[in-house]
């Protein structure tokens, strides 16, 4: 991709981002344009002070701020100096108050996209195939929807501040450019190269630095993921050395790239301090060579210094969004092209609804394939499986057993037949709505680190206290809770690690049971239960 190119999609990118939020980000622009032109009028109030001539024409080359010194001609230099005073009060107080609306509106901009990106971020993952997220390295999918949205948010701020910025430079240029034209010429050129020569530095450095900070983050929380996830293994065969090793070797690569990203950063404020003061200097220098008398010399030299001292803390904000935007671009690329990415594997879809289902399930020739094994897993599959009796499916491991599971619940859909529920197809039908009338209970349960209670309540939210007790009860897991200190009240751990093998089947089967379904599907569910156990329940 060229240089071209990338910056296009860069501009592309950043607009999306303000475009999911933009009226917050239309009020932080305002609040941000505002603030600096409270500040530019601050700057005016000084010129009846500093026009000291003595017939008051150090400005007569600018008729509207020769107008405005002309005002206080007739008041005396206490006057005039109590006057400006109050002025600068004034001032000082309108000014603080779009600083505290510039503040509040661009976190409050920040705050509603990250959001949004977030949530957005979520929907996508949700409508993925099983499949292809299980592909993927899994803290590659955690940072998309917790850690990226955040920078992006903040990248977004900054932006829209730094375009706020823009627009005040080129009002205070056009404010010197009516002091002095040739001036301001010179100025805007040896700004210009200035801008320049910072850029050519830095820019290639840490755009590099930036991504590699980005991809080492997402390596080292996927092996922190990984590793707190195998804690039992690890400590089993007596590898946490390996793992503290190989955590601390990433830890080390990421602090390395950060604090080469953070001296590139650092680099360019003071490049751009010094420069600024030093284009500063070659002003004063010229205007004092250009013959104009001390008299209007004097004022319009102080004014120049003025209004670009203000421009310091503008040019400060450019250089953060720069920063920003250039270390952040990969981060920014990535989580926009998962949002609008059309060509990943989606999630089966469907448009009708499925209001009544008896409880009869029938394969018709049904032919699935895995995209990357060189024979199908099922071939012409051809049964049924009558309402309201219990069906066993056996055979062989690899035989595809699993995967007639992942079609009855519509994680896949078969390359050719066809599933019926009732007389209806199932891939006529929309996922959620059929999925109502069904409950799946694997062999390794999943379960959350909430109370047993919430664990139940997941599977059917508006479940009576009745609803709860019966499903345990069905599921022979009443007892084991009942005799836990704090009962359907006890946080359980990660992936419920306090209850043995069988407790956690048999609460993910009263979990099952607690939606009522008309269609239960239990994958080896009862393995880790004893004989008696497997037979109550059964």
């Amino acid at each position: 991709m060229s240089k071209d190119q990338r910056l296009r999609k860069t501009f592309i990118s950043i607009w999306k981002l303000v475009y999911l939020a933009p009226f917050s980000a239309c009020i932080a622009f305002a609040m941000t344009v505002c603030t600096y032109l409270v500040e530019g009028v601050g700057i005016g109030l000084l010129i009846p002070l500093l026009d000291t001539s003595p017939d008051h024409n150090a400005f007569s080359d600018v008729p509207l701020l020769h107008a405005y010194a002309s005002f206080f001609v007739q008041l005396d230099i206490t006057n005039r100096v109590q006057l400006v005073a109050l002025g600068m009060l004034l001032i000082a107080l309108i000014r603080g108050a779009f600083v505290f609306g510039r503040t509040v509106s661009r976190r409050h901009f920040e705050i509603t996209l990250m959001g949004r990106l977030e949530a957005m971020a979520y929907e996508k993952y949700q409508r993925l195939c099983l499949d292809y997220i299980n592909k993927k390295d899994l803290a590659t999918f955690v940072n998309m929807i917790t850690s990226f949205p955040p920078n992006c948010a903040v990248l977004a701020g900054s932006v829209v501040i730094a375009m706020a910025a823009v627009c005040c430079v080129l009002l205070y240029g056009a404010f010197i450019f009516s002091i002095s034209w040739q001036v301001s010429v010179c100025a805007i050129a040896l700004i210009g190269l200035m801008f320049v020569a910072i850029n050519a530095m830095t820019a290639n450095r840490l755009k590099r630095t930036g991504e590699c900070v980005d991809r080492t983050s997402v390596e080292m929380n996927q092996w922190a993921i990984e590793t707190a996830r195998a804690q039992p293994v690890i400590r089993g065969m007596g590898r946490e050395e390996v793992a503290e090793h190989k955590f601390n070797e990433l830890l080390g690569r990421y602090m390395e790239h950060a604090k080469r990203e953070a001296v590139w950063r650092g680099i360019v404020e003071p490049s751009l301090t010094t420069g600024i003061m030093a284009i500063l200097a070659i002003l004063l220098y010229a205007l004092s060579l250009s013959g104009t008398s001390a008299e209007t010399f004097i004022p319009q030299a102080l004014l120049f210094i003025m209004v670009l001292s203000r421009c310091l803390p503008i040019a400060s904000q450019l250089n953060e969004a720069r920063g920003t935007l250039t270390a952040r671009s990969y981060m920014m690329s990535v989580l926009l092209d998962f949002l609008s990415a059309e060509e990943m594997p989606q999630a089966p879809t469907g448009v009708q609804g499925l209001e009544h289902f008896d409880g009869c399930l029938t394969f018709k020739s049904v032919t699935f394939w895995y995209p990357d094994r060189d024979r199908p897993a099922l071939d012409n599959v051809s049964f049924s499986v009558p309402a309201h009796q219990m069906t066993a499916i056996v055979g062989p491991s690899g035989s595809g057993k699993s995967t007639l599971i992942k079609l009855i619940l519509r994680l896949h859909d078969p390359l050719s037949g066809k599933i019926y529920a009732d007389d209806a197809c199932i891939e006529d039908l929309l996922p959620a709505a059929w999925r109502s009338h069904i409950a799946y209970v694997p062999q390794e349960p999943t379960l959350f680190n909430r109370s047993i209670r919430d664990n139940l309540l997941f599977a059917s939210p508006g479940a009576s206290e009745e609803d709860i007790e019966e499903a345990c009860r069905t599921a022979y897991a009443k007892e084991f809770i009942d005799g836990l200190p704090q009962g359907y009240d006890t946080v359980i751990g990660e992936n419920g690690v306090q209850l043995s093998g069988g407790q956690k089947q048999r609460l993910a089967i009263a979990r099952a049971l607690i939606r009522k379904p008309k269609l239960l599907i239990m994958d080896e569910a009862t393995s880790n239960l004893d004989s008696q156990s497997e037979k109550f329940i059964l």
